[in-house]
């Protein structure tokens, strides 16, 4: 069938010519200001519904094809191969639009010199958000390799983990969940135990070889990608992430952040955010492991107050996982939004402990005494890193929740970029809950920083291991 008829350029006289010109022009125009439109809408300050998707798609899709068709018109047959890229890119945007997923054809492993944010059905958001972060905006990123979401549909045809895939997502649908922990937990044995293919041992074995080349001794971070992770379904949290890998560890590294697509967590949390289970899929990240002076989590913006303009930075002695699961005292700055980004105000934390890189993964050590007290970060580097931080918001379109560190020598790499979750109260909201404190004694107010928004009451149940919070009660409560 043929999509487009042609003409000879001597059909065209000068005027129709020059006519035809300035319609694509126009068009052309018109395609960019949708684009900014859609653009602007993801910034997150605005509400949309499916209507408005689809009839901007439509609209995007006409204007593009009479750009196309003029084109061709000037000069017949040039541009012939533009209709059917066009055709093959109307028909994934349909695809995304019928809410259908498939895992695409492509290599086993991806360097992160190669990752662009449309290789994200390749190798997971994260993963390509480093990759956009590294190579467009050329903000440092540790050194590493993806295994990407076809090397993963070959690991389960390999070993035939389909079947085991498909009973524990019926279980996800049974109220008893018991079911889902038994079935979980098989699953994850049977990944634990299987056997990577050869072609994507060796296509690891050759990414890990030229990771080597420059001959440092480090070990390596093994990060979850999964398809969907760290957009504005989160996941935040729910995936294992393993620290300081060697390579004869690799391949049980990525089985165990595979296992963790599959938790009892996961599965729930899916069916909680009716998102579709068919079309889980895990990339896994590997990245060389930095020796960090200091480290840290920063918020483009105070998710509590929108409108104060300013940066909240969160900081810690070596390794950043003290901040990143609250497990100690750490420092807290807020800087200004605007340039020059001075520091508006600073809480130093006793900082006693620290996390390091061992000999086999990491340790806790002791902070001496004198740095406990001391501030991780000056005023030079905050602004260095807010200002990094602000070019990444601005091209994400959207406030950022960003993962960074701090080697010796003072470079700062970015580890980790997503969306900041945003939740506007309205002033009813908070008048309610205001009232309702009356009736209770308040045991904190205005201290501390949030971790998750909301209100609630029950029990307390400590959780200090991953084990214990397996065991966390369904006691009713209220939010």
């Amino acid at each position: 069938m043929r999509l487009w008829g042609w003409r000879k350029k001597e059909d065209l006289d000068v005027p129709s010519l020059f006519q035809k010109f300035r319609e694509l022009l126009d068009y052309n125009n018109r395609a960019l200001e949708l684009m900014a439109d859609m653009g602007e809408k993801l910034s997150g300050d605005y509400l949309f519904d499916r209507h408005y998707i689809e009839s901007l798609a439509n609209e995007l899709e006409q204007v593009v094809y009479r750009v196309i068709y003029n084109l061709n018109l000037m000069v017949p047959r040039k541009y012939a191969g533009l209709f059917y890229a066009f055709e093959q890119a109307k028909a994934s945007v349909q695809a995304e639009l019928d809410f259908s997923f498939t895992i695409p054809r492509g290599e086993s492993v991806y360097p992160l010199s190669s990752l662009r944010k449309e290789m994200s059905d390749f190798v997971g958001e994260k993963m390509a958000t480093l990759g956009e972060i590294k190579n467009r905006l050329g903000l440092a990123v540790p050194e590493g390799f993806v295994v990407s979401t076809p090397a993963y549909k070959r690991f389960v045809e390999y070993n035939q983990l389909q079947p085991g895939i498909d009973s524990l997502l019926e279980a996800g649908l049974n109220p008893d969940p018991q079911v889902l922990e038994v079935r979980s937990k098989e699953l994850g044995e049977r990944i634990l135990e299987s056997t990577l293919p050869p072609e994507i041992d060796k296509a690891i074995r050759k990414a890990l070889s030229q990771g080597d080349a420059d001959g440092r001794k480090t070990g390596w971070a093994v990060r979850s990608s999964a398809v969907g992770e760290d957009t504005r379904s989160s996941y935040a949290g729910q995936y294992r992430t393993l620290l300081n890998l060697q390579p004869s560890q690799f391949a049980d590294g990525y089985k165990t952040v595979v296992a963790s697509l599959f938790s009892p967590q996961v599965i729930t949390y899916r069916q909680k955010m009716q998102l579709r289970q068919k079309e889980m899929a895990m990339a896994v990240g590997f990245n060389r492991m930095i020796s960090p002076r200091v480290s840290g989590v920063l918020y483009t913006t105070d998710p509590t107050d929108l409108d104060a303009d300013r940066v909240i930075v969160s900081a810690c002695w070596g390794l950043g996982k003290l901040v990143v699961e609250g497990e100690g005292d750490v420092d807290q700055y807020t800087v200004s939004r605007t340039f020059p980004h001075p520091l508006l105000g600073q809480k130093i934390g006793k900082k006693e402990k620290q996390y390091v890189l061992g000999d086999d993964g990491i340790s806790l050590q002791a902070v001496s005494a004198e740095n406990q007290v001391q501030a991780c970060l000056g005023e030079p580097s905050l602004r260095e890193l807010v200002e990094a931080a602000l070019r990444i918001e601005q091209y994400m379109k959207c406030f950022q929740d960003i993962e960074w560190s701090i080697d010796a020598a003072g470079r700062i790499f970015f580890l980790q970029a997503r969306p900041l979750e945003i939740r506007r109260e309205g002033k009813a909201y908070e008048g309610a809950l205001a009232g309702g404190a009356n009736h209770y004694p308040v045991l904190l107010n205005r201290v501390g920083v949030v971790a998750s928004r909301g209100i609630g009451a029950g029990t307390v149940f400590l959780v200090r291991s991953e084990e214990e919070a397996r065991h966390f009660p369904a006691e009713p409560f209220w939010c």
